[in-house]
Protein backbone atom coordinates (compact mmCIF):
# COMPACT_ATOMS: atom_id res chain seq x y z
CA UNK A 1 0.00 0.00 0.00
CA UNK A 2 2.23 2.90 -1.35
CA UNK A 3 0.97 5.96 0.42
CA UNK A 4 1.80 8.59 3.08
CA UNK A 5 -0.09 7.59 6.93
CA UNK A 6 -2.70 10.22 7.20
CA UNK A 7 -1.43 12.37 10.36
CA UNK A 8 -3.01 11.67 13.92
CA UNK A 9 -6.07 13.87 13.37
CA UNK A 10 -7.57 12.50 10.65
CA UNK A 11 -6.25 9.25 10.95
CA UNK A 12 -8.05 9.31 14.51
CA UNK A 13 -11.28 10.47 12.72
CA UNK A 14 -11.51 7.50 10.25
CA UNK A 15 -10.17 4.84 13.17
CA UNK A 16 -12.97 5.99 15.41
CA UNK A 17 -15.36 6.74 12.72
CA UNK A 18 -14.09 3.18 11.00
CA UNK A 19 -14.32 1.09 14.60
CA UNK A 20 -18.16 2.54 15.45
CA UNK A 21 -19.55 0.89 12.17
CA UNK A 22 -17.48 -1.96 12.02
CA UNK A 23 -15.60 -3.09 14.84
CA UNK A 24 -12.40 -5.07 13.39
CA UNK A 25 -12.05 -1.75 10.72
CA UNK A 26 -8.14 -1.49 10.43
CA UNK A 27 -5.76 1.01 8.05
CA UNK A 28 -2.70 -1.30 8.68
CA UNK A 29 -2.24 -2.92 5.59
CA UNK A 30 -0.99 -5.99 7.31
CA UNK A 31 -4.60 -6.83 9.14
CA UNK A 32 -6.82 -8.89 7.32
CA UNK A 33 -10.13 -6.53 7.67
CA UNK A 34 -7.70 -3.91 5.73
CA UNK A 35 -9.35 -4.05 2.49
CA UNK A 36 -12.70 -4.40 3.63
CA UNK A 37 -12.27 -1.38 5.81
CA UNK A 38 -11.30 0.87 3.13
CA UNK A 39 -14.35 -0.50 1.28
CA UNK A 40 -15.56 2.23 3.96
CA UNK A 41 -13.77 5.04 2.92
CA UNK A 42 -13.85 4.00 -1.58
CA UNK A 43 -17.13 1.64 -2.40
CA UNK A 44 -18.76 4.94 -3.74
CA UNK A 45 -22.58 4.87 -3.59
CA UNK A 46 -22.76 2.37 -0.43
CA UNK A 47 -24.63 3.62 2.22
CA UNK A 48 -21.31 2.22 4.63
CA UNK A 49 -19.42 4.89 2.33
CA UNK A 50 -21.96 7.75 2.57
CA UNK A 51 -22.32 7.09 6.67
CA UNK A 52 -18.66 6.87 7.07
CA UNK A 53 -17.96 9.92 5.23
CA UNK A 54 -20.54 12.33 6.68
CA UNK A 55 -19.28 11.16 10.21
CA UNK A 56 -15.04 11.38 9.38
CA UNK A 57 -15.44 14.29 7.69
CA UNK A 58 -16.91 15.92 10.36
CA UNK A 59 -15.08 14.80 12.82
CA UNK A 60 -11.78 15.82 10.53
CA UNK A 61 -13.54 19.89 10.76
CA UNK A 62 -10.76 20.58 13.86
CA UNK A 63 -7.92 18.79 11.72
CA UNK A 64 -5.04 21.11 10.73
CA UNK A 65 -4.81 21.81 7.20
CA UNK A 66 -1.68 20.41 5.70
CA UNK A 67 -3.27 16.77 7.28
CA UNK A 68 -6.24 17.63 5.69
CA UNK A 69 -4.39 18.42 1.88
CA UNK A 70 -2.68 15.10 2.12
CA UNK A 71 -5.56 13.25 3.10
CA UNK A 72 -7.78 15.00 -0.37
CA UNK A 73 -4.32 14.63 -1.87
CA UNK A 74 -4.25 10.76 -2.24
CA UNK A 75 -7.90 10.24 -1.79
CA UNK A 76 -8.12 9.60 -5.92
CA UNK A 77 -4.83 7.46 -6.23
CA UNK A 78 -6.13 5.69 -2.68
CA UNK A 79 -9.03 5.08 -4.50
CA UNK A 80 -8.09 3.58 -7.53
CA UNK A 81 -5.52 1.49 -5.69
CA UNK A 82 -8.67 -0.19 -3.82
CA UNK A 83 -10.38 -0.43 -7.05
CA UNK A 84 -7.50 -2.49 -8.68
CA UNK A 85 -7.20 -4.50 -5.49
CA UNK A 86 -10.19 -5.25 -3.66
CA UNK A 87 -11.32 -8.53 -5.82
CA UNK A 88 -7.51 -9.60 -5.26
CA UNK A 89 -8.16 -11.95 -2.42
CA UNK A 90 -6.60 -10.12 0.13
CA UNK A 91 -9.68 -10.83 1.93
CA UNK A 92 -13.09 -10.58 1.97
CA UNK A 93 -15.45 -7.47 1.44
CA UNK A 94 -18.82 -8.27 2.55
CA UNK A 95 -20.16 -4.83 3.58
Amino acid sequence: YPFTPNGPCVQGCTLETGKAMFPNYSEDPKSPYFIQSLAYSFESGSDNTREFMTKAGMCMGKCPPAELELYTNQFTEQKAWYNANKNAGLNATTT
